[in-house]
């Protein structure tokens, strides 16, 4: 939700078509520490994930999720030494592959495309930007 600035960017520079990953989750545990590694989006089928942007000399983001919550941790600097952290928690619920998110009273739906030891990789909900079916993508590792 933070990133669709970013998303956006993807999609104006042009996407470069990638392999589909395996479909669907599996039975690996969804709780942990998930460092945030890729984003991007899927447009018609087609995928382009670039780098996450960490903020330079700063522990990287990432989150943490237990059996009903999720707890993102943000780090940024405004050009000094020191790091400041945001940290953002929400509830979530799992049904199958599909993930419900609440945040602020607010629900988002995404789906879980890869689920394994050490990568997460979720999709949100479908919607249609000029004429085109855009699905934004997040790919976590396993701390």
């Amino acid at each position: 939700m933070k990133k669709l600035v970013l998303f956006v960017s993807v999609l104006a520079l042009g996407l470069t078509s990638c392999s589909k990953d395996d479909d669907g989750g599996s039975t690996a545990s969804l709780e942990g520490k998930w460092e945030y590694s890729k984003d991007g989006m899927s447009v018609n089928g087609n995928e382009a994930l670039l780098d996450y942007d960490h903020s330079e000399n700063c522990p990287k983001d990432y989150m943490q999720i237990t059996a009903t919550t999720v707890v993102d941790h943000y780090f940024y600097n405004d050009g000094t030494p020191e790091c400041d952290e945001e940290i953002d928690s929400s509830t979530y619920t799992r049904d199958g592959n599909t993930l419900s998110v609440t945040v602020d009273g607010t629900t988002y739906t995404g789906e879980i495309l890869q689920l394994d030891g050490s990568t997460l990789k979720i999709a949100t909900e479908e919607e249609e930007v000029q004429g085109q079916n855009v699905r934004y993508i997040t790919v976590y590792t396993r701390r």
